[in-house]
């Protein structure tokens, strides 16, 4: 399928609450391009846990998250991502795809 369901705006996962950053967005079924333009929390999560932890840890790093991009910019590093997909639940592989639970520097942003 090409779109997920985006909750009406949230969702639950392990407990917590995920909701779209503003409240006023209550999606039903958003593609890629969509969740892209809105920038959704939910639909981005539930397409990482459609993928699911590994393949998503995998393409993570494909785009080179959690490594140096090599430029020679002083003090760079290589920012923070989960070392196995083990220590991705659902929950942290959800948050993840919307920015929380790693760390990628502008330089890796741009090299993406």
């Amino acid at each position: 399928t090409d779109s997920v369901w985006g909750g009406r705006g949230s969702m639950k996962i392990q407990g917590k609450t995920i909701s779209e950053a503003e409240s006023h967005e209550k999606f039903e079924w958003i593609n890629l391009k969509k969740m892209i333009q809105v920038s959704s929390n939910v639909g981005a999560a539930k397409l990482a846990l459609e993928i699911g932890a590994d393949h998503y840890l995998k393409a993570l790093r494909l785009f080179g998250f959690g490594s140096k991009t090599g430029v020679g910019f002083p003090g760079e590093v290589a920012g923070i991502l989960p070392k196995t997909a083990k220590e991705m639940p659902p929950l942290r592989t959800a948050t993840m795809a919307f920015g929380q639970g790693m760390v990628a520097t502008p330089l890796q942003v741009i090299r993406a």
